[in-house]
């Protein structure tokens, strides 16, 4: 506070600086194309779930995730199958933990996945496996588990490597693409699907228009252009 009560947020003089800071370097994305989802859909496919290892069943889930829900490493971290529930053909984590987006004014929304027609691309059938897979270790109740003995919960670091591989499996440029890109991989896909714009900042949690065209709506390298989310990620 200064002299007087007055609060630093509302000085004149602070207050024009920082319009200047931001006019003078303005936000921007970290990329100006962003790849195309089909590269890493044309691997993921390759690995045949009746005869996956845990490891790569587990990469292979953590990329599924982390496309079809356009959420961040850290989203997939806070997973727990005591908040997971099970109706059909869909599958929904509640969030009981602040993400990035949680603000006194913002309700988080779960997480939906929902079960897709080809069955090496489908992200409920992935998950069903791997929760059949790691039920005789399993010792946490955090979704994600090391496929290394003895199968503790991993970090938000370990899932973003699992991707990193599952990328760097795919052929892309990792020294380029981070695996936060998944995220703008994701929404770019489902833009050029023709996913409604209110669709796609919904399934990112996002309030403004802006975020998206600003930091993730991205040409796609390579272009290879549903009543889902997921499925207009994944067709």
């Amino acid at each position: 506070m200064f002299q007087g009560n007055r609060n630093i947020g509302s000085d004149p003089l602070l207050t024009r600086y920082m319009k200047g800071v931001f006019n003078k370097r303005p936000p921007t994305s970290r990329y100006t194309q962003m790849w195309d989802v089909n590269i890493v859909l044309n691997y993921v496919k390759t690995l045949s779930l009746s005869s996956i290892t845990l490891k790569d069943l587990t990469i292979k889930l953590c990329m599924l995730m982390a496309l079809t829900s356009a959420q961040r490493c850290q989203t997939l971290y806070l997973f727990n199958i005591d908040d997971m529930e099970c109706v059909g053909d869909v599958y929904t984590f509640h969030l009981k933990e602040h993400i990035k987006q949680s603000r006194p004014s913002y309700k988080v929304a779960p997480v939906v996945f929902h079960r897709f027609s080809e069955e090496n691309l489908c992200v409920v059938r992935t998950l069903e496996t791997y929760l059949h897979r790691t039920a005789a270790f399993r010792n946490d109740s955090k979704l994600f588990l090391s496929f290394i003995k003895p199968h503790r919960a991993v970090s938000k670091d370990t899932i973003g490597r699992w991707i990193k591989i599952c990328m760097i499996r795919s052929g892309l440029d990792v020294a380029l693409y981070k695996p936060h890109s998944t995220r703008s991989a994701s929404v770019s896909k489902a833009k050029a699907k023709s996913l409604p714009i209110e669709s796609i900042m919904a399934q990112a949690g996002w309030t403004a228009p802006s975020t998206f065209t600003v930091f993730y709506d991205m040409p796609i390298v390579q272009d290879n252009f549903s009543k889902t989310y997921s499925h207009a990620v994944l067709s």
